[in-house]
């Protein structure tokens, strides 16, 4: 039977590395365009929105598109699930309690 204690091992770990950030040039995401206010423009003509409503959202494009990444970073990216885009739209009290979600969106 052992009398001593048996020493602790530990091994003295290394700090070596750079510090970790994102540079977009060495990223997948490099060949992207910045949006700007012409690809906006053919965002929202080619799309199925109510022309009333055009300057509004061109004035608020970049709002749009930072929220719709922030929700679908949270969702299934690149999409964002139907589910998930309801609770944002009750959250931030798009519709009213009296509405069914599904049949407003038809």
């Amino acid at each position: 039977m052992r009398k001593e204690e048996i020493p602790a091992f530990t091994k003295e770990l290394k700090k070596t590395g750079k510090p970790r950030g994102f540079i977009l040039q060495n990223s997948v995401f490099k060949a992207r365009e910045t949006d700007t206010e012409a690809t906006a423009k053919a965002v929202l003509e080619n799309d199925h929105i109510d022309k009333s409503n055009y300057d509004l959202l061109l004035e608020n494009f970049h709002l749009l598109h930072d929220i719709f990444l922030s929700l679908a970073a949270q969702s299934n990216f690149p999409d964002v699930s139907q589910k998930d885009f309801e609770l944002f739209c009750q959250e931030i009290g798009l519709f009213d309690n009296t509405e069914d979600f599904n049949t407003t969106l038809l």
